[in-house]
């Protein structure tokens, strides 16, 4: 056994590689470590979608503080058709002039996802705000 083998030992208290390099379980080194890097890809995914639905709360508590409840389910579909349209016209709209220099299009680009974003962020907000108006009265 290597000195990573009995580092790892050491680490964790048990006999995880054996003599052939694979651990008690049956994982060899390899399945082991593809298996960390699967958890700290779900673990970033994680981590980004809660700060997703953090925003998405954030946006919700400010229209409730600025608009009165939704009356009902066609005032409510209004609101969610108002906020996808404009998410629809971020999405058609052209990320730059045919006579824009190329070194300038990438931040054309990402200017126009950041503002496709805050609109998605606002559809999901007015969802949850029509399924607490509206359905769940």
């Amino acid at each position: 056994m290597g000195y990573a083998g009995e580092a790892m030992n050491e680490l964790h208290g048990t006999d995880v590689f054996t003599e052939d390099n694979r651990t008690s379980s049956g994982y060899g080194f390899s399945e082991l470590t593809r298996d960390m890097g699967r958890d700290l890809r779900k673990s970033k995914a994680r981590i980004k979608s809660n700060l997703v639905l953090q925003e998405v709360a954030e946006e919700l508590e400010n229209a409730k503080a600025t608009h009165a409840p939704m009356n009902g389910h066609h005032e409510g579909y209004a609101v969610i058709l108002e906020e996808l349209d404009e998410l629809w016209a971020e999405c058609k709209s052209n990320t730059h002039a045919k006579n824009t220099p190329e070194a300038e299009r990438p931040a054309l680009r990402e200017a126009k996802r950041q503002r496709m974003r805050k609109e998605a962020i606002q559809v999901a907000a007015m969802a949850i705000r029509f399924i607490e108006d509206v359905c769940d009265k």
